[in-house]
């Protein structure tokens, strides 16, 4: 999911404002300016949605830094931060939140976590999971990635 090219325009019932992923889902994460949370399958862009809370507007997902758990936000005065397992969507925990958006991601907005996350898309896409893997024709800030993701194995 690194290289950006048009692929397929997908109706997600609304006007979306996020769509995040993370490379351990194999989903996109969208909100579609409703109570829905929506998820596009990577692969073959099958949506499906979900009501975190009925009624009340859904906005943004962040996620845990391996990608386990997902932050959804409750967009509302009295509003939430849901805390859901990204594999079987089950809700772990609610946080009362007054408008909560994009404040609590700090591990994921860490200018070092951005690079090992594009690094798993890398070695998951060019190298195939399986090393060695060839670099050759890879940019500086692909090779930097796959090492920094590398690194983290170790």
């Amino acid at each position: 999911m690194y290289d950006w090219a048009f692929t397929k325009e997908v109706n997600i019932g609304g006007d979306g404002f996020f769509v995040k992923t993370h490379p351990t889902t194999p989903y996109l994460w969208a909100d579609n300016g409703s109570d829905e949370l929506v998820l596009i399958d990577k692969n073959d862009f099958a949506t499906k949605t979900i009501v975190p809370r009925k009624g009340q507007q859904y906005i943004h997902t962040e996620y845990s830094g391996d990608g386990k758990y997902a932050y959804l936000s409750i967009y509302e005065k009295e509003g939430e931060i849901i805390v859901i397992d990204t594999l079987n969507f089950k809700e772990l925990a609610a946080y009362d939140a007054n408008i909560p958006v994009g404040k609590y991601n700090f591990i994921n907005k860490n200018r070092e976590f951005y690079p090992r996350l594009f690094g798993i898309d890398i070695f998951k896409q060019k190298c195939k999971e399986s090393l060695p893997c060839d670099t050759s024709n890879f940019n500086a800030y692909e090779k930097k990635s796959l090492n920094d993701y590398l690194h983290t194995l170790q």
